[in-house]
């Protein structure tokens, strides 16, 4: 049996189970989308890692491309013969090579796993740069699919050098922005990172201090109340046991008595 007061204290602490547990749920709840928004993150800038260690390798490729279409170039004026056709073969792969590289830096490409997101700054690096690239494209292909004199392929070839210092030097400058912004990305990902990091300690705290804290503290009011009713049950029961004595002393009392009447009764019909 409880008092209206002790009815009033279990109603009251189990409101305030129900409480606690409802804002543990939501603790956790918040911790976990922390943490998975944490492993997004992390996991979509792995995935920018390797794509902009790609677009790095690539952009740096197209300046050692430029260097080798030159090369190539030079080679293929002084050959001849099979020489010549094999040095023709070797500037057409470079110059596709070399083409399908810049055009997937731009424009994104699947075979070369470029994603083809810049910035507007290296857009405007590469609205810079076109007019060389365009320009090396279109002599060398016209010294591979045209017939020229031994004069215009040299003149030719010198044209192509003069472009191709141009876009060597807009390159190693696209390299390096390249470079800065991935490096301005991973900057980035630290400082949301130590972010998602704060909200999540500072709800560990906030439940440190309202869930964990009031639940130890309701789990020994409990032990407590748990002792104090075993002590009342002891009680209660060493003070049933002593009036259960009391009653079986008081059957064997009356058990006595009612035997000892019976005799004297017996005893006075027989006289």
């Amino acid at each position: 049996m409880f008092s209206k007061k002790g009815e009033y204290t279990f109603e009251s602490k189990v409101n305030g189970v129900y409480q606690l547990r409802k804002w543990y749920l939501i603790a956790l709840a918040v911790i976990a989308l922390v943490v998975l928004i944490s492993h997004l993150l992390m996991e979509r800038n792995i995935i920018n890692q390797l794509s902009d260690s790609r677009v790095i390798n690539v952009a740096g490729r197209q300046r050692m491309l430029s260097q080798k279409l030159t090369k190539e170039l030079l080679l293929l004026e002084e050959s001849r013969g099979e020489q010549r056709e094999r040095w023709e073969s070797d500037l057409h792969s470079t110059l596709r090579l070399w083409e399908e590289s810049q055009r997937g830096l731009r424009q994104g490409s699947t075979e070369l796993a470029l994603p083809g997101e810049n910035s507007a700054k290296i857009e405007q690096m590469f609205e810079q740069l076109e007019e060389h690239h365009q320009a090396m494209v279109q002599e060398v292909s016209s010294i591979l699919n045209t017939q020229m004199t031994e004069e215009q392929i040299s003149r030719t070839i010198g044209e192509v050098l003069a472009h191709e210092q141009e876009f060597l030097t807009g390159m190693n400058s696209l390299v390096f922005q390249y470079d800065d912004e991935a490096h301005e990305k991973v900057i980035n990902l630290q400082s949301i990172s130590r972010i998602l990091l704060g909200i999540a300690l500072f709800c560990l705290l906030l439940e440190f201090m309202f869930i964990f804290r009031p639940l130890a503290k309701y789990i020994q009011d409990t032990i407590s109340d748990l002792r104090s009713a075993q002590q009342q049950a002891k009680e209660h029961a060493d003070e049933i046991k002593s009036l259960y004595d009391a009653k079986e002393r008081s059957l064997r009392e009356l058990r006595a008595l009612n035997f000892a009447v019976d005799q004297a009764s017996l005893f006075a019909s027989t006289r």
